[in-house]
Parts: C-alpha cells; sequence; structure tokens
C-alpha cells in the first residue's frame, strides 16, 4: 500500500479520535472516558486505538504537549528580546486559533492542570525580561509570585475560554500582563 495514502489514514484516525475526545469532555472528565467509549464514538476498532495510545488520558497529554509546542514556537525570540506581554499573546493568540481544542482543554470537565503547566512557562519569561531590567526580588518571594501569577492568569484564561472567547485574545493577554506587572511593582519596591 502506498505510504502517503497510511500517512493519510493515520492523520484521518488521530483527528477523528482527537475530536471525539473533545466531544466527550464536554460530558466527563478524561479520567472517566474508557477508551472503548472514545473508540466507539469515533467510530474505530480498539486495536487501533491502542496502537497509538494507553489511554484517553495519553491522548489528551499529547495535544497538551503538541499544543504547548505551538506556543512555545509561536512565541519565538520572547524569551531573549520579547515581554511577557509578547508570551501573553502567544499564549492567548494560540488558544483562539485552536478554539476547539481549546474549549476541550478549558472546559468544565477539562484538565485544571494543563493551564497552569503552560503559564508556568510564562514564569521564564518574566524572569529574563525583569533580569533584563535590573529587577531585584528575593528568591523565596519570587517563587510566591509565579504561583500566584500563574493561577490568576489560568482563572483568567479560563474564564475568557469558558465564555466563548467573546473578548479578543490581545485584550485577554493585557489583563493578564496588567495584573502581573501591578503585583510586580508590589514585590520589587
Amino acid at each position: 500500500m502506498d505510504e502517503k495514502r497510511i500517512d493519510k489514514r493515520i492523520q484521518n484516525t488521530n483527528m477523528t479520535l482527537r475530536r471525539s475526545l473533545f466531544a466527550l469532555l464536554r460530558e466527563k472528565s478524561v479520567d472517566k472516558i474508557t477508551p472503548t467509549e472514545l473508540c466507539r464514538r469515533a467510530g474505530i476498532n480498539r486495536n487501533t486505538f491502542y496502537a497509538h495510545y494507553n489511554s484517553a488520558r495519553e491522548l489528551l497529554e499529547t495535544m497538551e504537549n503538541e499544543l504547548i509546542a505551538q506556543i512555545v514556537d509561536a512565541s519565538g525570540d520572547t524569551l531573549l528580546t520579547g515581554t511577557s506581554l509578547d508570551f501573553f499573546r502567544s499564549v492567548c493568540d494560540t488558544l483562539a486559533q485552536r478554539r476547539e481544542m481549546s474549549t476541550a482543554l478549558l472546559g468544565e470537565y477539562g484538565d485544571e492542570a494543563f493551564l497552569e503547566k503552560l503559564l508556568r512557562l510564562g514564569c521564564g519569561y518574566f524572569t529574563a525580561e525583569w533580569e533584563r531590567q535590573g529587577a531585584k526580588i528575593d528568591p523565596r518571594d519570587a517563587s510566591l509570585f509565579f504561583a500566584y501569577i500563574s493561577q490568576g492568569g489560568a482563572s483568567l484564561i479560563r474564564q475568557w475560554v469558558r465564555n466563548g472567547m467573546k473578548e479578543k485574545a490581545d485584550r485577554t493577554a493585557e489583563l493578564i500582563d496588567r495584573f502581573s506587572r501591578a503585583c510586580m511593582k508590589e514585590i520589587t519596591q
């Protein structure tokens, strides 16, 4: 059989599995989704599923890692030369472009740890920007600050997604950045 045809079949199977997982995540958490249920929804054989994944969670984590990689790619040289706002824009723009996936990952039954993991990437961007500006932060305060900002930013993004992304991605990124900077100003004084 032609190799391109096999690749196309694998791509179609993966897309069908992903869409089926998105649909199921609107109904329940990933830990309650069985491979049998996912395969039934996707209309594929369980053996096909197990050739690629061990569980619905593994499929979800694969998708999350791909989305994070897209955000990192979209961020480009932000870590070296950009600002935290540039990073937040990359996050929000990518989530808006991948609306179906974002809605599934950040919806009521999505993976709570995903967004926090994503925003923890932002810590590197904050640190690099602050070091370029000569800001001094007590290391004990920095870890607490990053935890606070990650949770706050995650909540804001989650709310934005759950409200149908009615606000522009830039507006959401700007709010996260503004709130983060206000907190940063307080701990560097």
